[in-house]
Formats: structure tokens, C-alpha cells, sequence
């Protein structure tokens, strides 16, 4: 009962945020003069979207699945396309569409000029292809791709699923649902919250969305920041010519945790006023974490936790206070008392942000 209850309580504490969509999704599009634009799909009806996001440092994988059905009284010949790009700096690579069990082959067209869609980016291609459906049939049609992540100055990635562009199918969709895999990132990493909150998160960095009867799909923003590669980015930023500094950055990027924690331990005896003291305390403690050494890595959890430093950044500073956290809970559970962690939770969440 007091591990479940443990459970719940840091679940609930640790709900701050979520997390990773993507764009390219297949639309019905009109042919005119070799151009194509958007269209609005009568008497087609999206039963059901799947996506899939494995969100990864730069980019994210995407695999969607969907089924359309003709509600219409006769055959249609449907075209349709997966958009080459989302915005003017992000773009969609290695498309592929499958539609029982054939590899579908593509044809790249061009956007149509001047589009009645004015509100509505074009990208400036499209990979095609065309579907005859049958009065009341259904087409299951699955869709892989690559997409870039948008990237912040210090390494934050946005992931972008424009949902609200289902609409140019018939709705309500029946069965709508978005998964997030990000490896084993904890919740602490989604900053700010998604645009949508997700209905579950599952251990491993699992985000899942699930809606029925969707009349007005809606845009899909999530804020992921990779908190080792943000830190060792601001450390690089903040040191300027410090090469001492620098060295220290590049030996953490290459996971020489040992040699991290010598220079690191040098570097403050000889300079004890420095600036970024908390900053490189800070990856001393996640050295110590990952060479597996809890009494290490907690004494500098304890001191530094109310004020983790990252000034000059306040969204980084907010997260790694919330992975201090998180990392605690974890630390103080190895000893095997939950009430200890219970009291900790207790005592630390009203200042829990976001």
C-alpha cells in the first residue's frame, strides 16, 4: 500500500508538464494544370488517426495510420498528399505510404499559386497519390516519415502536429490518438505544458493522447528539453573563452564522468568566486548519478536544490530544479523508506512550478 501510495503522490507531484508531435499528415488535395492545393474531401469521412512520434534529439520519426470511408452514393478517385514541409524552416523527409500491404509509388507535386487557404501554410511540394473508393468502402492508408525538430538557443526542441488541418477531411473523427515515445525521459523534461495535455503518461517517457467523436481537431505543440545536452549548451555559452571550462564540457559530452569530476573539483578549489559554481556543482552531481554513486550525487542535491543556479535562463533553471527533485525522490527511495519520500514530496511541493 505505501508503494503505491509513494507511486501516486509522485506521479502526481511530477505532472509539471508533456510532451511531441510532428506535421506531415495525409490531406485531400485538388489537381489543376499539374498544380495541387487543399481541398475539402466531401462524403469522405476519417474514421480514425493514428500517430506515432519517437521524438529524438534533432528529429522525430513519425508513423501514422488512418482508414477513410466513401459515405458517398457512387466511386470517387481520391488524391492525396503528404506535404514536403511545415513551415519555412521545417522539413519533412523520406516519405513512404502503404495501403494493404503495397508500397505506394509517389508522384512529387507542386503547390498551386495564390490558394485559397490563405490562412493555411502550402509547403511548396507534395508526395501523391491517387485512391478509388468504392460507395461505402473503406481504405486503411499508413504513412512513415522523418521530421526536423525546431531547435532553441540552448538545445530546447518543438515538435509541431497540426491537427486542426483534419478538418479538411469529414468529421467527427470517431477515434483520434497521438503517442509520444522519448526514450526514458521523465515528465520533468516538457516544459512548458503541451498545448494539449496528454491523458496518460507511462514510465520511459511515454505520452498518449486518445480523444472520440472529435469535431474540432486542434494543433498539437510539444516542448521538450533534453536537460544534459541544455546544460552542457548553456555551460558553453556562459564560459565564453574559459577553455578550462570548456574542456570540462567536452570531457561531460564524452561521458568521461570520472575525469568530469576531478576537473570539476579542481577548477572550484582554484576558483571558489566563479560565477557558474552552482552550474558546475551541478554537473559534478549528475556525473556522480550516472556513475551510480547516490550519496555523492545527493549531498549536492541537498545544496543546491533551492537555488540550481542557470540564472540567465529561467525555463532551464525551473527544470533542472524539477529533475533535482525527481532525481531525490529516486535517491531517497534506494533506501527503501517511503515515508521519507512521502515527507519530502509533502514538504516541496508548494514550490513545485509548472
Amino acid at each position: 500500500m505505501k508503494r503505491k501510495l509513494f507511486a501516486t503522490v509522485l506521479l502526481m507531484v511530477l505532472m509539471f508538464v508533456f510532451a511531441s508531435p510532428a506535421y506531415a499528415i495525409q490531406l485531400p488535395l485538388e489537381l489543376s494544370r499539374r498544380r495541387v492545393s487543399l481541398t475539402q474531401a466531401d462524403n469522405i469521412t476519417l474514421v480514425s488517426f493514428h500517430v506515432n512520434l519517437r521524438v529524438r534529439i534533432g528529429f522525430t520519426s513519425v508513423n501514422t495510420s488512418m482508414v477513410i470511408r466513401n459515405d458517398g452514393l457512387s466511386e470517387t478517385n481520391l488524391l492525396i498528399g503528404v506535404p514536403s514541409q511545415l513551415d519555412s524552416v521545417v522539413t519533412v523527409k523520406q516519405s513512404s505510404v502503404i495501403i494493404e500491404g503495397k508500397t505506394q509509388k509517389l508522384t512529387v507535386l507542386r503547390s498551386a499559386p495564390n490558394s485559397e487557404s490563405t490562412d493555411t501554410f502550402m509547403p511548396p511540394t507534395w508526395s501523391t497519390l491517387s485512391i478509388k473508393l468504392g460507395p461505402g468502402e473503406s481504405k486503411v492508408i499508413e504513412s512513415s516519415y522523418t521530421m526536423d525538430n525546431k531547435i532553441g538557443e540552448i538545445g530546447q526542441q518543438t515538435v509541431y502536429f497540426p491537427l486542426s488541418m483534419l478538418n479538411f477531411w469529414e468529421i467527427p473523427i470517431k477515434y483520434l490518438q497521438v503517442v509520444a515515445d522519448l526514450d526514458f525521459y521523465p515528465p520533468y523534461v516538457f516544459e512548458p505544458n503541451p498545448s494539449l495535455l496528454p491523458l496518460k503518461y507511462e514510465g520511459g517517457g511515454r505520452l498518449l493522447w486518445q480523444l472520440t467523436d472529435v469535431k474540432e481537431p486542434q494543433d498539437l505543440v510539444i516542448y521538450f528539453t533534453p536537460v544534459e545536452a541544455c546544460v552542457a549548451n548553456y555551460l558553453n555559452q556562459e564560459a565564453n573563452n574559459n577553455r578550462e571550462i570548456k574542456n570540462i564540457v567536452a570531457l561531460y559530452q564524452n561521458k568521461d564522468y570520472d575525469t568530469v569530476i576531478d576537473e570539476i573539483t579542481n577548477y572550484l578549489t582554484e576558483n571558489p568566486d566563479t560565477e557558474l559554481k552552482t552550474e558546475l556543482e551541478y554537473v559534478k552531481a549528475l556525473c556522480h548519478l550516472a556513475l551510480y554513486q547516490p550519496g555523492m550525487a545527493l549531498d549536492i542535491f541537498d545544496r543546491i536544490e533551492n537555488n540550481p543556479g542557470f540564472n540567465n535562463h529561467s525555463q532551464l533553471s525551473n527544470i533542472v530544479r524539477n529533475k533535482i527533485i525527481y532525481d531525490k525522490v529516486f535517491l531517497l527511495g534506494l533506501k527503501g523508506d517511503d515515508q521519507e519520500v512521502l515527507e519530502y514530496l509533502k514538504q516541496i511541493q508548494p514550490t513545485v512550478k509548472n
